[in-house]
């Protein structure tokens, strides 16, 4: 009996510590990434001019090479009376990495830039995400944008918008790609003046000949 008795005991505790075990929870690793990155609020950017790549707006390292880029990075932007980040008029080398904007006019703006670099970042809840203008060698990728009207605006720009995510935006992707308006209003204006010219000789010449084949005709 006593045998017994401690068979059944050695089975209970066997089966409690399954249970236990099986109800524990199972910790796993996950690596960080700009979704669970503690971001420092910050209030709006704008840098015009390389010169202007400084500590006072948002840069933490770099020398704006192509090895060494200007970096502005893990910074969370809520603007809502203009644009949260603005860069216009650089050609250094620089990159936007790890920030999340939101609720701005445009979250990032690039205007006559060459060399940027948008990434791993969160742009969300903008009339405009990443409004681009005239740039080129620029890169936007692997960015989540959310809840924009445009998620990435390009006007005129040589661009790699690659391997984004785009939820719930009324457009994701708009390209302008057309040439100069003006230069394509001053080529059809050059091509009508030449047809209208054209035209217009043909005219005066059979007006010419007809007047005086009507004087040949009374002589």
């Amino acid at each position: 009996m006593k045998r017994h008795g401690d068979f059944l005991a050695v089975a209970a505790l066997v089966i409690v510590s399954m249970v236990l075990l099986t109800r524990a929870p199972v910790q796993t690793y996950c690596p960080a990434s700009s979704s669970a990155a503690i971001l420092t609020p910050s209030s709006h950017i704008i840098i015009i001019g390389d010169e202007n790549f400084t500590s006072t707006n948002g840069v933490v390292s770099g020398n704006g090479t192509l090895s060494n880029p200007y970096v502005i990075e893990g910074l969370s932007i809520d603007f809502e009376s203009g644009d949260g980040i603005s860069i216009r008029k650089t050609s250094v080398h620089f990159v936007i990495r790890d920030v999340e904007v939101r609720n701005s006019s445009s979250g990032i703006v690039l205007y006559n830039v060459t060399n940027g670099r948008i990434e791993n970042s969160v742009i969300k809840d903008n009339s405009f995400g990443v409004h681009l203008r005239g740039c080129i060698d620029c890169v936007v990728v692997n960015n989540n944008f959310i809840n924009n009207y445009y998620g990435i605006f390009l006007w005129q720009c040589d661009v790699d918008d690659t391997g984004n995510e785009f939820i719930n935006n009324h457009i994701d992707v708009y390209r302008e790609v057309k040439e100069d308006y003006w230069s394509d209003v001053m080529a059809a204006s050059t091509v009508a003046i030449i047809l209208f010219s054209f035209l217009a000789a043909i005219i005066v010449t059979l007006i010419y000949f007809r007047r005086k084949s009507m004087r040949g005709r009374f002589d």
